[in-house]
């Protein structure tokens, strides 16, 4: 994307002036090499976004802000990465369940993804939000378009459908999704 010369040093005088104190923010709340990368797309924010920082003393809350939500979004993902962890790490190498559960799973998840189409769009999209994008009601909400209750609401509906419509056997598919009542976070 190229920049207008003057767009560039209001640029480059903007990271000469907060780096230090954006760098230090993000290195208190993770992990340096983690940090780096945060501060990195903080900058990369407000090169695209240059005509959305405000000028002088705002600019650094403009950027802590920005800061703040890369920081949620590297949490979010380092949560995801040790889930992973987990489960792998419960998976242990060398045991073979042999191929009957590997065919009455690929089984359930087909008959999961054939009741999934079933849904309305924006159900289906609220349910992967949930289930695979881990939003919480209020992030679901905003991003199809509805109130952060509507959002809950229809995720309880199209989970009911989607049980009532893959039968008992697959149910456990199913019951692996996230429910509208959890506790925590919205979840």
């Amino acid at each position: 994307m190229a920049m207008s010369p003057s767009d560039e040093a209001t640029f480059r005088s903007l990271y000469s002036l907060t780096f230090d104190a954006v760098a230090r923010y993000c290195l208190r709340r993770l992990p340096a090499d983690v940090a780096h990368d945060a501060v990195a797309d903080v900058y990369l924010v407000a090169w695209r976004r240059i005509d959305d920082v405000p000028a002088g003393d705002e600019a650094l809350a403009w950027l802590y802000g920005v800061a703040r939500n890369v920081i949620r979004n590297a949490n979010r993902s380092g949560r995801r990465s040790e889930r992973l962890q987990a489960r792998l790490t419960a998976h242990r190498p060398g045991h073979d369940p042999g191929p009957e559960p590997l065919v009455v799973r690929r089984d359930e998840d087909e008959r999961l993804l054939r009741a999934l189409d079933t849904l309305r769009e924006t159900d289906r999209e609220i349910v992967s939000l949930r289930a695979f994008e881990e939003l919480t009601f209020t992030e679901i909400g905003c991003a199809v378009g509805c109130s952060p209750e509507a959002a809950k609401k229809r995720f309880a509906r199209a989970t009911r459908r989607l049980r009532s419509s893959v039968g008992v056997t697959a149910a456990g598919t199913v019951d692996a999704l996230p429910r509208a009542t959890d506790q925590g976070d919205e979840r």
